[in-house]
């Protein structure tokens, strides 16, 4: 081990020493250090500023559980500007190690540390999580502020909260409580609480409820004390079902995209893995003479027509001036008879050289749904 070192005659170790350690010669170091878990730390494809943000939000969270740094003070903490902490914060949450929820337009958001376990980009350093805990003897060892942080070190298997801008009294003096009826009520009820019941007392403030007319910051307070507003006003929408609401508008946006891709797919490959016919006194088949007319037809008529209603078509048969064009449903193939047969056969009577009739048919192989 080193020697402790003389405040009183701090001097560098001279060029001829070799101790194998590192020594620190300014006491303004031994205050205290923030810390960095190493899979963050060694996380690849994550930029050094992110992990440096990622370093300070631990070190305000590992004071108390909880902090509350606004952006502004993360900026000035780090010598960078609010952009950059906002682009870093979203850097974080997009690598799968913080996340936030948004509480209203005057409220600053809840941010969450997020256990490191179960994040599949940091496997490659897993080991680092799976430390065991130390023995009584060395955590007798270690000095009480020690042992805080060592506690709560183990990041995989709780969240830290951290809420910026404010912190959740001066949200509540910002809503017109006074500071101690804002700071009493910190310390007696769930943040969680707290939030759910400012969160519905300005919803019923900003659609002219006549519950919060009169005194809404005395309404919100009883609602807190006594749990109050058991039942959501109507219209009301947490943050947590809007969230969801989103998340599953998202979801059904990339199942109707994907089932379009599918879609688009399967009438490919059947168009192309169909044999083309020759066509009698011509030197076309079923699939030239099909791709050109539909070169007129796309010339000729709407481009929403076209990509609607006959981009997806096929002519798969001709028989005695007769052609059959197949369809991917029913009620294409019952539209297109009504209403563009006359175009179709204008075009590709034109490309033959002599008048045809058209039929139309739906073919459920065109979408991947027929049986093989």
């Amino acid at each position: 081990m080193s020697k402790p070192i003389n405040n009183m005659n701090l001097r560098p170790p001279s060029a001829t020493q070799d101790t194998g350690v590192i020594e620190i010669l300014d006491p303004n170091l031994k205050q205290g250090f923030a810390q960095i878990p190493r899979p963050v730390l060694k996380a690849k494809r994550l930029s050094r500023n992110a992990k440096c943000l990622y370093a300070l939000l631990l070190d305000y969270a590992w004071q108390q559980g909880s902090c509350f740094p606004g952006q502004q003070k993360l900026a000035e903490d780090l010598d960078v500007t609010d952009r950059t902490v906002r682009t870093d914060l979203t850097e974080l949450r997009d690598y799968g190690l913080i996340d936030w929820k948004r509480r209203g337009l005057t409220l600053s958001n809840i941010y969450y540390i997020l256990p490191l376990a179960d994040n599949p980009r940091l496997d490659l350093v897993r080991e680092s999580l799976e430390r065991k805990d130390p023995s009584a003897q060395e955590r007798k060892a270690l000095t009480a502020k020690e042992r805080k942080a060592r506690s709560e070190e183990q990041y995989s298997e709780k969240k830290y909260s951290i809420t910026t801008d404010d912190d959740m009294a001066a949200a509540l003096e910002k809503f017109g409580i006074s500071r101690n009826q804002a700071q009493a009520i910190t310390l007696k009820y769930p943040s969680e609480l707290i939030l759910e019941k400012l969160d519905i007392v300005q919803y019923l403030q900003s659609t002219n409820s006549p519950l919060v007319t009169r005194n809404p910051q005395g309404f919100l307070i009883r609602a807190i004390q006594e749990n109050y507003l058991p039942v959501k006003p109507k219209g009301y929408k947490s943050q947590a079902d809007i969230k969801h609401e989103e998340e599953e508008r998202r979801e059904l946006d990339e199942q109707l995209s994907q089932a379009q891709e599918d879609r688009t797919r399967a009438i490919q490959a059947f168009k192309e893995n169909r044999p083309p016919r020759a066509i009698p006194s011509t030197k076309l088949t079923t699939k030239t003479a099909w791709e050109k007319t539909l070169e007129i037809l796309q010339r000729d008529m709407s481009r929403a027509n076209f990509q609607t209603w006959i981009k997806e078509t096929a002519m798969i048969d001709y028989q005695d001036q007769h052609v059959l064009i197949a369809t991917p449903t029913d009620y294409a193939a019952d539209w297109l008879q009504q209403r563009l047969a006359a175009s179709v056969v204008n075009a590709l009577s034109k490309v033959l050289g002599h008048q045809v009739s058209v039929e139309f048919e739906a073919v459920p192989e065109m979408t991947g749904s027929g049986h093989e």
